[in-house]
């Protein structure tokens, strides 16, 4: 075109026009129809399309006006992030599993002074140093040292018996001793229930329970969770939208003990939805095979799908809203 920065007048040749139209739109591209033996039937010209177009009584003093396309603004009631960031979301009939979240860690303690009461009939422990034949609880993972000052000798076991039988042999030094440190290193394979007994009489001595080091944790969800954008728990689980989770450890308040939540509102308020509130209580079928086209497109999930509602329903909003409706 002799419009373009790129013409050269002296190297550039063109054929003359002499009308206005046919100069300005000579180069323009054609429409070429051919035959199956690549035989040229039909061209088109711009120029020709105009015409053509006039002919049949439109309007063509206006080129800009007659190839301006129409658009609409169309705003499907879907969920964006689940368009857009669909390689992200997956199909759990049954929903995801719940992962375990704690919060900070707690100092766990692990020196113990045993001693006998005074009128020796049960042992003392520090730092509780009150209560006789106290329950305590260990953490895998750490190791405990017990400062032995009694008249007794002490054993660790697994059941509650006296004399030397049923002594806890893994990851222990020096048990069964009268003065002097017994060391225990709790390890996942410790048994959950242990007692320390006195050698020559099973009621003196109490229980020990031994938990996992998560649960060795506390957490405060509406100071730490609630209305948070982001949120990384102590065992380091990152929340996003959809995660099942349930608190262990210290829970406060104690609403939220011993329950799943589903994460929702992550990157702007983070609120915790139960997930009992989103059971439905209707009927499901055991199986559906859908033939091969025998329904429009994405109106059913896959075949053989296993847990399709007879009566089926919808969310139609976030979850996380104060309102779900139904129907």
């Amino acid at each position: 075109s002799t419009d373009t920065l790129t013409y050269d007048p002296t190297t550039d040749y063109y054929i003359p026009e002499t009308l206005p139209l046919r100069k300005k739109y000579q180069l323009e591209p054609a429409v070429i129809i051919r035959d199956t033996t690549q035989k040229i039937k039909k061209a088109f010209g711009y120029d020709d399309l105009i015409n053509q177009i006039t002919a049949e009584g439109g309007i063509a003093n206006r080129l800009d006006r007659l190839f301006k396309p129409e658009y609409y603004s169309y705003d499907p009631h879907i969920d964006w992030d689940k368009f857009i960031n669909f390689d992200q979301y997956y199909w759990l009939p049954l929903g995801p599993n719940t992962v375990p979240v704690a919060g900070l860690q707690e100092t766990a303690v692990s020196t113990y002074t045993l001693t006998d009461s005074s009128d020796r009939l049960n042992f003392i422990l520090t730092p509780d140093g009150l209560t006789p034949d106290v329950t305590i609880t260990l953490y895998k993972g750490v190791t405990y040292k017990f400062d032995i000052n009694s008249t007794r000798k002490v054993w660790i076991k697994t059941r509650r018996v006296a004399g030397a039988t049923q002594a806890l042999s893994e990851g222990i030094l020096n048990n069964g001793i009268s003065n002097g440190t017994i060391t225990l290193t709790v390890t996942d394979t410790t048994p959950l229930t242990l007692y320390y007994i006195a050698e020559d009489d099973k009621l003196i001595g109490g229980e020990i329970i031994v938990k996992s080091i998560q649960e060795d944790s506390v957490i405060d969800i509406e100071k730490e969770i609630i209305g948070k954008q982001t949120f990384t728990s102590g065992n380091g689980v990152t929340f996003t939208n959809g995660l099942n989770v349930h608190f262990i450890g210290t829970v406060t308040p104690a609403e939220y003990q011993n329950k799943n939540f589903i994460v929702e509102g992550v990157g702007d308020s983070i609120v915790l939805v139960d997930l009992a509130s989103l059971e439905t209580p209707e009927a499901f079928s055991g199986y559906y095979n859908e033939n091969f086209d025998g329904t429009n497109f994405d109106e059913y999930p896959f075949d053989n799908f296993g847990t399709l509602p007879l009566v089926p329903e919808y969310i139609t909003i976030n979850r996380a809203s104060f309102s779900i409706e139904r129907r």
